[in-house]
């Protein structure tokens, strides 16, 4: 648990969530390596949990989450629903995270809702793995956004069995960008999904301007990240075509890219905690990396917050 300091109580959120309990933290049950075993087994018919993570999605070291192009954002301004592809290493495609166009069956009350907030607009986006043709896994949710981002990575394939397995937190700071990650902490000592709690496992706090979104343990080690990669002139110029290496395992996804010093090794995240570094990719995308999301389409001059 992150003991905050006094000048965050200046910054602190008024929408958050009331704090639920903490339980007793058992690191044993998650190991030191990531694995498809079940946590919340203990907890009921929770097969929609089991299945996700079976999934590709949630069990690779690296993903790489890709924005695809908005025809009608890029040239008239027209606010599309955002559409991503999951890819491995590789660049094979694993699955797609596509926000829901008929919310709640409102469509056409989502289609106004895009034109007039943009990216401050409430979101559901479904989670899809293509080797579960048909299945939901589950959906990364927002309601609207009045300062920071506060969305949520729920698992499920309905509102009435999902649960919230992590969240991402937008921290208000004039010249940094920076979140705060939670996620379940122990569900197998919960008496149901709903009453497991959140328990904040890291924190992002990067440069203003910054690209690589490092999630920092208590410590101010590094054990995971979220970095935006440069995508060629052309596309950052006149697209939001955004690409997001996610990784999320300290012995294999940093590599050559981080100073094995700032590393903590002995901590790779847990499904539950990758669910949250998913949820803050989203984030991330809409709160710094939309900046064609405007009425003008390509004429617009806004530039990047």
């Amino acid at each position: 648990m992150f003991k905050k300091p006094l000048k965050n109580l200046l910054t602190a959120r008024w929408y958050s969530p009331p704090r639920i309990p903490k339980t007793q933290f058992n690191q044993s049950q998650y190991g030191t390596s990531f694995q498809n075993s079940d946590p919340a087994s203990n907890i009921g018919d929770l097969s929609f949990i089991n299945r996700a993570m079976q999934s590709r999605i949630f069990t690779e070291p690296t993903i790489v989450i890709r924005r695809e192009i908005e025809m009608m954002n890029l040239f008239l301004g027209y606010e599309q629903v955002n559409k991503y592809s999951v890819c491995d290493v590789e660049g094979f495609e694993i699955g797609r995270i596509d926000e829901d166009d008929s919310l709640g069956g409102r469509g056409f009350l989502n289609l106004i809702n895009r034109q007039l907030f943009r990216t401050r607009r409430p979101f559901s986006l479904d989670i899809w793995d293509h080797t579960m043709p048909g299945v939901k896994l589950g959906s990364v949710n927002r309601g609207f956004k009045f300062i920071n981002s506060h969305v949520q990575c729920h698992i499920g394939d309905t509102k009435s069995n999902d649960i919230v397995a992590g969240e991402s937190r937008q921290v208000w700071a004039p010249l940094r960008r920076k979140y705060e990650l939670y996620a379940v902490e122990n569900p197998a000592e919960s008496i149901s999904p709903q009453d497991a709690a959140l328990d904040q496992f890291g924190a992002i706090d990067t440069m203003f301007l910054g690209w690589d979104f490092r999630v920092q343990d208590e410590q101010g080690l590094v054990i995971g990240g979220c970095d935006r990669s440069f995508g060629g002139f052309g596309r950052e110029i006149f697209t939001d075509t955004g690409i997001y290496i996610l990784r999320m395992d300290s012995n294999q996804s940093f590599n050559g890219v981080e100073d094995p010093q700032r590393m903590n090794f002995n901590k790779i995240l847990n499904f539950y905690e990758r669910c949250a570094l998913i949820a803050n990719c989203i984030s991330i995308d809409f709160d710094y990396f939309s900046r064609h999301s405007g009425p003008n389409g390509l004429v617009s001059t806004s530039s990047y917050e």
